[in-house]
């Protein structure tokens, strides 16, 4: 599977608040955007998708550090990450 590099960006300063995670997916390898690509709360099955250069925008109502984040797309690895290591990551890579 090919490796994905996600940048993250919180807007909210609380997590038992509305939360606006902010992220940009790309390919570490070709160094470009994944399109459309699939990120939501496991919890909530609310998801959006990211744009065609790989950036995302995804707000929640009523999430806390339990909830998990699923990002997915076609030809990459699915990662599943709780939203408390999230938190404390500014880029992840995934593989």
């Amino acid at each position: 599977m090919k490796k994905i590099i996600c940048l993250f960006q919180f807007i909210s300063l609380s997590f038992f608040a509305q939360v606006t995670i902010k992220g940009h997916l790309f390919d570490a390898e070709k160094n470009t955007g994944i399109p459309f690509a699939s990120i939501g709360n496991i919890k909530t099955n609310m998801a959006v998708l990211s744009d065609e250069n790989g950036v995302f925008r995804l707000v929640m109502m009523h999430s806390n550090l339990t909830d998990t984040l699923k990002f997915y797309a076609i030809g990459y690895k699915e990662l599943l990450m709780p939203l408390s290591q999230l938190k404390q990551t500014k880029a992840m890579r995934l593989n």
